[in-house]
């Protein structure tokens, strides 16, 4: 879902962290830092990596919105709770339906970097009602998340790049 996804295992298939700040940090080395074999078994390890990011994304869980800080979780969340609230003069039904399809699109689909930043300047500054309009805005327009018709069909995870980590003998 053009999502992309750390995770490190053990050399016995355990998940040690799904952290990218902790899986970077752990790979840090020199430019000169020589290479090591891969350990026996690298590619199966990969296999099971690739095969539980596959199981949590299509349970819909495993990181889909970001870390618990990220914008986009923060946005998701705010418009959840205020969907919660009851119908009034400025809240209706209509603004009920397009805040649901907002919210749909924010889950399902990355968000636009500049609706990103807009958005992580706006939690800080503005109350929820007007967040809410600024979100209905920026969908109404075309300005809130990356969509198009590659994203509107399931993709099957791409490996990108496998590394090993492990201790000098």
């Amino acid at each position: 879902n053009d999502f992309d996804v750390l995770t490190w295992l053990d050399a016995q298939g355990e998940v040690v962290s799904q952290s990218q700040k902790a899986i970077l940090n752990a790979l840090a080395c020199q430019a000169d830092t020589p290479c090591l074999p891969p350990l026996n078994g690298h590619h199966e390890l990969v296999a099971q990596a690739v095969e539980r990011i596959s199981q949590e994304s299509d349970k819909g869980i495993g990181g889909v919105l970001g870390n618990r800080f990220s914008t986009r979780t923060r946005v998701a969340q705010l418009l959840d709770a205020y969907l919660e609230r009851q119908e009034n003069l400025f809240f209706t039904a209509e603004k009920k339906a397009l805040l649901k399809l907002a919210i749909d699109d924010i889950y399902n689909n990355p968000l636009l970097d500049s609706a990103k930043v807009t958005l992580g300047r706006l939690l800080r500054s503005v109350s929820h009602d007007e967040l809410v309009e600024c979100v209905l805005e920026m969908r109404a327009n075309g300005n809130l998340c990356r969509i198009s018709d590659d994203d509107l069909r399931h993709k099957e995870p791409s490996i990108i790049c496998s590394m090993g980590l492990r201790t000098r003998s």
